[in-house]
């Protein structure tokens, strides 16, 4: 912390004033340290995780089979959803896309003008990314370019978007216009950075254990 105020990665130095400052910190988790100036919070600090190139390569790769198979409707109890592979929707005026194994295949182009096979393209781009986001293939910042395409999609299929949503498991939510997974403030979907928490827990673990302790300076 010192380090951030210091070289104004903060954007403030409350040292600046050669008074006397009160720091103190709260462990809220494992990875989550916040840190507080004179009583008053200022920030989060996250500490970063080592993902095994196995893991990596899970939502590394732009190309791969998705993980879900089928089709389950919309559930208002759980506002939740199923996209998988083998799932079919008719997008109306001679337009539909089919979920294959991995990409979503669009038929119709051409019934339409240029711009409904535009639109065509853009929900079926949409719903490819939505799919591999919430198998815990993408980062959620695929679905961006996508994502007022995605939201018009999910209307149609039932899904309430204005609160807290599940596609294929994932616990999803809008977050200053964008589609976001719940509780994940990591760029890394959070199956694999739970994963790469647990690893760190038992490494800190085996230190505190064996007495092995390290001085920063």
């Amino acid at each position: 912390m010192l380090y951030a105020y210091g070289t104004g990665m903060t954007g403030q130095n409350p040292f600046a004033n050669d008074e006397e400052v009160e720091i103190t910190a709260d462990i809220d988790s494992a990875t989550h340290t916040s840190f507080y100036v004179n009583g008053q919070k200022a920030f989060t600090a996250i500490t970063g995780m080592s993902y095994l190139p196995s893991e990596i390569q899970t939502f590394g790769t732009i190309q791969q089979p998705f993980k879900t198979r089928g089709y389950k409707p919309y559930d208002p109890g759980t506002n939740s959803i199923t996209i998988g592979v083998g799932s079919r929707f008719n997008l109306g005026n001679g337009y539909s896309m089919t979920v294959q194994e991995d990409f979503v295949w669009g038929e119709g182009y051409g019934n339409g003008s240029k711009a409904d096979d535009e639109r065509c393209n853009m929900i079926i781009g949409g719903l490819n990314t939505l799919i591999h986001f919430a198998d815990q293939q993408y980062f959620s910042s695929m679905t961006d370019p996508y994502t007022d395409y995605i939201l018009d999609f999910l209307a149609s299929q039932g899904v309430d978007t204005s609160r807290e949503f599940v596609i294929n498991g994932t616990h999803c939510e809008l977050v200053n216009g964008k589609i976001s997974e719940v509780g994940n403030d990591y760029v890394v979907p959070s199956s694999i950075q739970q994963k790469a928490v647990k690893r760190y827990k038992e490494s800190m673990s085996q230190l505190l254990n064996g007495g092995t302790w390290y001085r920063w300076s």
